[in-house]
């Protein structure tokens, strides 16, 4: 049985392949109609659920992410220069003065790391930006 089934799948092969296409693709098209995803945890609670709704104030209380972004285009257009990364060093700098700030991110203290032999080094991407030269752009 198993030795007719392959001799027929062989000899109509290129049947099989696109009839296997055409299936996947009908299915792949009507898939997200059939069950809509949702990565929510929130699907799974009535919004007067009790433990939800305490979860939700005390993230409304501790779990604030306001974010500030800085945009910096320089008007030559190239941003890997000295000057421009200095001054963004200089930028980021004064960022961790803001009152309540916990984390600022720039290029100039990119935690960059790499393998030297049998060691992990964990470096900023930008050393000391204002002393760089064209080649170590």
């Amino acid at each position: 049985m198993l030795v007719r089934y392959t001799e027929w799948i062989l000899k109509w092969r290129y049947l099989v392949i696109i009839l296997s296409l055409a299936v996947v693709g009908i299915m792949g098209y009507g898939a997200p109609n059939l069950m809509p995803f949702s990565n929510d945890y929130r699907v799974f609670f009535s919004e007067d659920n009790p433990q939800l709704q305490a979860f939700e104030s005390m993230q409304n209380t501790y779990n604030k992410d306001d974010n500030v972004l800085f945009i910096i285009t320089p008007e030559g257009g190239k941003i890997f220069t000295p000057e421009i990364l200095a001054a963004i060093q200089d930028i980021t700098q004064e960022a961790w003065q803001i009152p309540h700030s916990r984390r600022v991110d720039s290029i100039t203290n990119f935690q960059h790391t790499y393998a030297e032999g049998d060691d992990l080094i964990v470096d900023d991407l930008v050393l000391q930006p204002a002393q760089m030269s064209e080649k170590d752009l």
